[in-house]
């Protein structure tokens, strides 16, 4: 699925990090790696196209990232 909507807190509500922060967690995917991604604020995304759906990397130190529930339009 590919979202470019302004969700920004993952299934279990947790807030995601923004994309382009390192804390609490490093990001493999960014904007160098994922151009075309629409990386942008905290908004979840699929910018690896994961079967799970948009997910984002979480502000929990102890979960690195998590799915989002975008509703299927």
């Amino acid at each position: 699925m590919n979202y470019r909507g302004n969700m920004s807190v993952t299934r279990s509500g947790i807030e995601c990090q923004l994309w382009r922060s390192r804390y609490p967690h490093k990001p493999e995917i960014n904007f160098t790696t994922h151009p075309g991604a629409d990386l942008r604020e905290n908004f979840c995304r699929n910018p690896d196209g994961s079967i799970t759906g948009p997910w984002c990397y979480t502000t929990s130190p102890t979960l690195r990232r998590e799915a989002c529930s975008v509703p299927v339009c």
